[in-house]
This record gives structure tokens, C-alpha cells and sequence, in this order.
């Protein structure tokens, strides 16, 4: 279980991070559940009691190794366009009522020189069924 979060240069308990987005919460808990490639930060699933429902989230923390290059520098541009599709258009998609499921952004920050912290609303409720393997036929 990871303790903290940093959004906006400091370290925040998830609960902090949870009472930010959502306003009173209780009984957080978090669990990583995946890393983002090239050794670039983590994904972590935080469920909070809010005040009238049980919230699952799916945060993501990107905290780059120090690295140059254009593969380094894809994937920060990556993560920066990413930054600007939650901040300003996922909204426009989510008033649209549009046929694509889109994550709604609870809390978007971006800091200096390349940490970007994501917290979005879990897809689960729109995908309830996970698929834990594929066969491909040729």
C-alpha cells in the first residue's frame, strides 16, 4: 500500500488527496496495482467513503527518472498531453453524454519539471466484466 501522494510539490496521505477532490471522506484505502512504463511511476486503485457513496478511483503518479533523449522526451510530452485532455477537454466529452466512456478528472496536477499526478473516476462501473486473458485465432 503506498502512504503518499504528491500533488502540487508536496506529500500528501491519500485520505488529504481524497478530502481534496471529493470533500469529507472516510475509510480510504489504497492498492497498487500497476507501474507505467520505463520505470516512470505507478498506477494505484483508492476506494473512500464519501459522504453518500463508496468512490472507486484510479490514480496515477508519474515521477520520471532522471533521463534525455527523444524516447524520455515522447513520453513526457505524453504525459503533458494527457495532462491537457483531462484539464481541458474530458469535460466537453463527459456534458456531451458522448458514446466513448470517459474517466472524469477529480484532481489534474502538473508540477515541475516533470511530475504529473492524475486522479480519475474508475471505468469499472461502465466495463464491470474484466477480461483476464485473450486467445488470438489466425
Amino acid at each position: 500500500m503506498s502512504r503518499n501522494a504528491l500533488v502540487a510539490g508536496k506529500q500528501l496521505s491519500w485520505h488529504e488527496v481524497c478530502q481534496q477532490a471529493l470533500g469529507t471522506v472516510s475509510n480510504v484505502k489504497t492498492k497498487r496495482i500497476g507501474s507505467l512504463w520505463g520505470r516512470y511511476g505507478s498506477i494505484t486503485e483508492v476506494t473512500a467513503d464519501a459522504e453518500t457513496c463508496t468512490r472507486r478511483l484510479i490514480a496515477k503518479q508519474v515521477d520520471p527518472p532522471p533521463g534525455s533523449g527523444a524516447s524520455h522526451d515522447r513520453k513526457i510530452k505524453s504525459y503533458a498531453v494527457e495532462a491537457s485532455f483531462y484539464t481541458h477537454y474530458s469535460h466537453q466529452l463527459l456534458a456531451a453524454a458522448s458514446a466513448c466512456a470517459v474517466s472524469q478528472p477529480l484532481l489534474v496536477d502538473v508540477s515541475p519539471p516533470h511530475h504529473f499526478f492524475f486522479l480519475l473516476s474508475d471505468l469499472t462501473e461502465h466495463f464491470p466484466e474484466r477480461i483476464h486473458s485473450y486467445t488470438f485465432e489466425v
